[in-house]
């Protein structure tokens, strides 16, 4: 599932620790230690976000909260480029 395609809604992630005994001894009883909640943006949001970008790459096109061809063409590039950008700062330290 792609990040639009969960927009608007709030996630909890739940780590769960076991303990290696539980577990050979198929007890397994799981322990919450850590819940977030992550307020995820709606899909305009997310396409007033690019627009605000300026940038051609990430038109959204019209901001009107459908994930069309343009917003995910839009969002893959950024992603795109944020992760080259990324990619580039690593290579450039070695």
């Amino acid at each position: 599932m792609n990040n639009l395609s969960r927009a608007g809604k709030t996630l909890l992630i739940v780590i769960i620790t076991v303990s290696a005994l539980s577990i050979a001894v198929h007890l397994a009883k799981p322990k919450i230690i850590y819940i977030q909640k992550l307020e995820i943006p709606s899909i305009r949001e997310i396409q007033r976000r690019l627009k605000e970008l300026d940038n051609p790459r990430y038109d959204p096109g019209k901001l009107d909260g459908i994930v069309g061809k343009q917003t995910q063409t839009a969002w893959n590039n950024y992603e795109c480029d944020k992760q080259a950008k990324k990619c580039f700062e690593i290579s450039k330290k070695d």
